[in-house]
């Protein structure tokens, strides 16, 4: 439950606070947090009254940050205003208190929120006038806080429930194409925020950007030095921000940008394709109270020694929904220049079908196996941590596609959806040694450069020597094909051969669990194409299969049609 409750005077704050004060139950914990000076603490003197504690007894403490208070449910009032850091709440024992016996309530909780218990009951003080204040009261949806919604009612804009919601929007490289594209996003980014929701923005590089600056890297080195890289190709990010920021501000919306370092995103070291760690929520959080969108950089982060890092291709789709798994977000909505997930490519087959709604395990798969909508790492995300993501176009206001738990979905077809990748390369190490150990020796070098291999095809062993086949992402080939001639040198292989110009064809559904059958129409389905198949992958929910690229649109038509995924006639 989030309420937004206008205060016009301190009877009006008190009035609230004994509302609330009267659904507390021993064990609460509540968080109070915002502008000084904004009633905090006559917030806790109502909450006390509630619980039979008189008024009078609850004071803003000097030098005491705990105080107990007996009434007929006990009060622990913690004041952590002199607290400058959440270690010295530890070190002095403050959060062996909670949750205590009774009620606690904790004010200038924001100096200490990563102590705080995960189910807290935050309320957020505004100064809005002489005497107004915007209260914001977020807790559990629980029957026992209905009688405080009904009876803050009048306290609410207009005298009805507004109900907040922290929306976490993206907006992709096509969508912020252009100045007139970004003025038109921020136009709808305002409405949002006039809705009463809080609005973090996460936004890409302008379409082509990316691509331009690291083809200037490669005019000066055939493979730059990955550190350096990241440093150029971060920059796209940051003109975005700085630009929808301006176009908000122009129309009217408090906006605020912020680079990965400066929230900050917190990665590890694998420039290029860095992996998130952790990100640090108080920045935007601060942002968002004192009335701002945050404009955040997609993409990027910073890594322990303070180097800029990237997320790899796709990479703004992960941050996005890593900050709102980060800020607990309702929903994060996904703007693209497609207005949902596909059965296939619509480029491909002009009768592809939007679905509605996909499980997180399905659009998992599709991302891996080439579907553009959605970067991998941003589902494993969503599935982690329970975000509900929402996939629109950024050029209408069509629904779109919710991807969410299997359990949302009444009825699952046999396959989903049918996906591709151009984006694959081959390689085969001829004649190698069938003994133990040798496949750990050909890999081990390719896991330690951060190289992620896909498909692994090992022949049969003959006369004690076997070929061992691997697929890679095209952008890792030639630094594979270094490393893999290296090792084969080392295990005594023949030779290495590889080929960049194939491509994976996948289909995913999760009934395919509890059908039979489904392989062998792939593979009929290609054989009466003439279409052979280079390596065969399997998974409970998807087959994958390698083709030469240039049967690939081929490929996709008649496999999508043969599963009848198309509109109805």
């Amino acid at each position: 439950m989030k309420l937004l409750l206008s205060s016009r005077s301190p009877e009006d704050t008190l009035a609230i606070a004994r509302a609330l004060g009267e659904a507390l139950r021993p064990g609460d914990v509540v968080a109070l947090t915002g502008d000084l000076g904004a009633g905090k603490t006559l917030f806790c003197k109502g909450v006390g009254e509630a619980l039979g504690i008189p008024p009078e007894r609850i004071v803003s403490p000097t030098f005491t940050i705990v105080t107990e208070h007996a009434g007929t449910v006990p009060l622990l009032h913690i004041d952590a205003y002199r607290l400058r850091t959440p270690r010295e709440a530890e070190e002095i024992g403050v959060f062996d208190l909670l949750p205590g016996d009774g009620v606690s309530l904790v004010e200038w909780g924001e100096k200490i929120a990563e102590l705080l218990p995960t189910n807290s009951i935050r309320v957020t003080f505004t100064i809005s006038g002489d005497d107004r204040r915007e209260i914001a009261v977020a807790a559990p949806d629980h029957p026992r806080f209905d009688g405080f919604r009904a009876r803050s009612q009048r306290f609410q804009p207009g005298g009805v429930e507004r109900a907040m919601a922290l929306i976490v929007q993206k907006y992709g490289g096509t969508s912020v194409g252009t100045v007139e594209k970004i003025k038109n996003v921020a136009k709808r980014i305002a409405r949002t925020k006039d809705q009463g929701n809080d609005v973090v923005v996460v936004v890409s590089a302008m379409s082509g950007e990316t691509n331009r600056l690291l083809g200037l890297a490669n005019q000066i080195a055939d493979l730059p030095n990955e550190r350096e890289l990241d440093v150029v190709a971060s920059t796209g990010e940051q003109v975005t921000i700085g630009l929808l920021a301006i176009a908000l501000t122009e129309i009217g919306c408090k906006a605020k940008s912020f680079c990965g370092f400066q929230i900050p995103v917190l990665t590890d070291a694998a420039y290029v394709k860095a992996r998130i760690r952790q990100i640090r929520g108080e920045t935007i959080t601060k942002a968002l109270k004192e009335g701002y969108v945050a404009v955040v950089a997609g993409f990027q982060g910073i890594d322990e020694t303070g180097s800029i890092t990237t997320l790899g291709r796709g990479g703004s789709d992960t941050s996005a929904v890593a900050v709102a798994a980060a800020l607990k977000a309702d929903v994060c909505e996904i703007y693209t220049d497609v207005d949902g997930v596909y059965t296939t490519d619509p480029n491909i087959c002009a009768d592809a079908r939007k679905l509605d709604k996909i499980s997180f395990e399905e659009m998992l798969e599709l991302a891996s196996l080439g579907a553009k909508v959605l970067q991998i790492r941003s589902v494993e995300f969503g599935m982690k941590y329970g975000v509900r993501i929402h996939v629109r176009s950024s050029f209408n206001d069509n629904p779109g596609t919710i991807v969410t738990t299997e359990e949302e979905i009444m009825e699952t077809a046999v396959v989903s959806g049918v996906a591709y990748s151009k984006s694959e390369a081959k390689i085969t190490v001829v004649k190698v040694p069938d003994r133990p150990g040798i496949a750990a020796k050909i890999f081990k070098p390719l896991s330690e450069a951060n190289i992620v291999v896909d498909v692994i095809v090992q022949n049969v062993s003959v006369t004690g020597f076997t070929d061992l086949t691997y697929t890679i992402g095209r952008t890792d080939y030639k630094k594979a094909m270094q490393i893999t001639e290296k090792s084969a040198k080392e295990v005594g292989a023949e030779r290495v051969v590889g080929d960049d110009k194939i491509a994976k064809v996948s289909i995913v559904g999760m009934a395919m669990r509890s059908h039979s059958g489904v392989a062998l129409k792939v593979f009929e389905t290609l054989a009466a194409e003439g279409i052979n198949i280079l390596g065969i992958s399997t998974s409970e929910i998807k087959i994958s299969v390698l083709i030469e690229e240039k049967y690939t649109e081929l490929a996709v038509r008649v496999i999508h049609g043969a599963f009848g995924l198309g509109k109805p006639a």
